[in-house]
């Protein structure tokens, strides 16, 4: 589905080509894609305790998700300072689309992912963080601008909390507030793209299944997690796939949900640890960045 409508958009809406009479607007591809789009999406989202921010996400995605086609994969790392695993059971059977993996163990970011990744179904898979709070048609709006060039492997959206140019410098006192200004920054920039971004950071980042076929699943070398969002988009661009920042889907992150649990010497170490091991990999790590008037 994805490659035939990819097709038709080259046909009819791609510029100067010998089948196009007058230039479509970003709006008209925009509205084309989302009426259009229907493949299978399948969603993961990894747990480790705060289960008030898990009931957040999920509550979200139960309001804005608006695409039938999907699957939500949840996998727990081994939660247990509150009641998160109940939670999730009683969860998975009030909503036949969510499956729920309760891990014997707290293997850390990347290997929860990767369980989820093996379980997936979708032709697109989204890694999605329990620390976020989704916006309207936000899976729609993600996954159109895969249709804009088939070799994008990567998108991500902007984020008001990140280290790199998906930032947004905005403040906002409820998540009503954070829905129009969402809604706001879609009308004004439907469709566009920043294509001058090192890494997407796995906060909420969707990703061609058939990426994990081609370099495989994300490095559980890293453990509990950092870098692995880095050295996985490093090899994404090394096997010739691109990484856009859709600048027309915003979602709202907490940030650090997992990593606040444990004292600042713990993560400092294991920033240190984990940027050696990526850095045996690639080559020396360079720090990402802000866009200019943003931090």
């Amino acid at each position: 589905m994805l490659t035939s409508i990819l097709s038709y958009l080259k046909h009819y809406f791609v510029p100067n080509t010998k089948t196009v009479s007058k230039t479509v607007t970003k709006k008209q591809t925009s509205d084309f894609l989302l009426d259009e789009i229907n493949i299978k999406v399948s969603i993961v989202v990894v747990t480790y305790n705060n289960l008030a921010l898990t009931k957040a996400c999920l509550q979200s995605m139960q309001k804005y998700n608006n695409y039938d086609n999907c699957e939500i994969i949840v996998v727990d790392n081994m939660s247990q300072k509150d009641n998160t695993r109940e939670f999730l059971l009683e969860y998975e059977q009030k909503h036949e689309n969510v499956k729920v993996i309760l891990n014997d163990k707290n293997g850390g970011f990347s290997y929860g992912n990767n369980i989820g990744i093996k379980e997936a179904n979708g032709e697109i898979v989204i890694l999605l963080n329990n620390d976020t709070y989704v916006t309207p048609d936000w899976i729609r709006r993600l996954v159109a601008h895969f249709y804009t060039d088939e070799n994008i492997g990567m998108v991500g959206p902007r984020t008001n909390n990140i280290g790199n140019e998906a930032k947004i410098d905005i403040k906002y006192d409820s998540m009503d507030e954070m829905i129009r200004f969402a809604q706001n920054l879609y009308e004004q920039n439907k469709m566009k793209q920043y294509k001058d971004i090192k890494a997407l950071a796995f906060f909420c980042v969707a990703i061609k299944k058939e990426l994990f076929d081609k370099i495989g699943l994300l490095d559980e070398a890293f453990g509990i997690g950092m870098f692995e969002d880095d050295d996985f988009c490093e090899r994404a661009k090394i096997a010739g796939y691109k990484l856009i920042c859709a600048d027309d889907v915003y979602i709202h992150h907490h940030l650090g949900a997992t990593f606040d649990q444990e004292p600042p010497e713990w993560k400092q170490n294991l920033f240190k640890k984990n940027k050696a091991i990526y850095e045996s990999k690639h080559g020396k790590w360079i720090p990402h960045k802000y866009r200019k008037n943003e931090k």
